[in-house]
């Protein structure tokens, strides 16, 4: 069985860190950095030639990942595609190309102030040093990225907290934290969506992804 844990956010969002800390706590886990392939095939090859040999390397990933269930089907399988992952349509591309048995979105959305504060002093391979720089990529890719959709106000669970499905990523309408996990998805049940609206510690976070795997 193959678990795909797809982390959603802008950096300084902690999507680095959490997967760190999940290598050391889960077995049979798996996982990508595509931001420090990036930096170290983008260092020799032409900006194009980058593209196309991360786009190799992660499907040989996949293939090897899918490879290693099909011996042993009855395992549970971790898999961390560690980057910002911000729009729907390349999400879907991975769910199509790995095809796992479930996925658990993990939308980070903490506030710019928050993100700021993370990644001044912090080495990143794609990210500035100059804290204005850092500042206004920070908005930049907060502004695009594309969340999972809110949770759907017909679940029963989250009825009592009905979200501005016109709007998912507006910070000044928050998706409510006292739910922060939805199963619900009319596209693909797969699904199970948690939201990370305010700092959280590793420990926690870990908790909600074994209860929904």
């Amino acid at each position: 069985m193959i678990i795909l844990i797809m982390p959603i956010g802008a950096p300084g969002s902690g999507k680095t860190t959490l997967n760190n800390y999940l290598r050391e706590s889960m077995s049979n886990y798996f996982y990508t950095q595509r931001d420090e392939d990036f930096a170290t095939l983008r260092k020799t090859n032409s900006l194009n030639k980058t593209r196309k040999k991360l786009f190799s390397n992660l499907e040989l990933f996949f293939e090897n990942v899918s490879s290693t269930n099909h011996k042993n089907p009855e395992k549970k399988y971790f898999v961390y595609l560690d980057s910002s992952n911000a729009k729907i349509m390349c999400r879907e591309k991975f769910y199509q190309k790995l095809n796992p048995d479930k996925i658990i979105e993990l939308n980070f959305n903490l506030s710019n102030s928050i993100l700021q504060e993370r990644v001044k002093d912090r080495y990143h391979p794609t990210f500035p040093e100059d804290h204005i720089k850092q500042k206004e990529m920070i908005d930049i890719i907060s502004k695009n990225i594309e969340f999972s959709n809110p949770i759907d106000t017909s679940n029963p669970i989250n009825a009592s907290n009905p979200i501005n499905a016109s709007n998912p990523i507006d910070t000044s309408n928050p998706i409510d934290t006292s739910n922060p996990i939805d199963t619900s998805n009319p596209i693909d049940n797969r699904i199970t969506k948690i939201y990370i609206n305010e700092p959280m510690t590793l420990i926690e976070i870990y908790q909600k992804i074994k209860i929904c795997s």
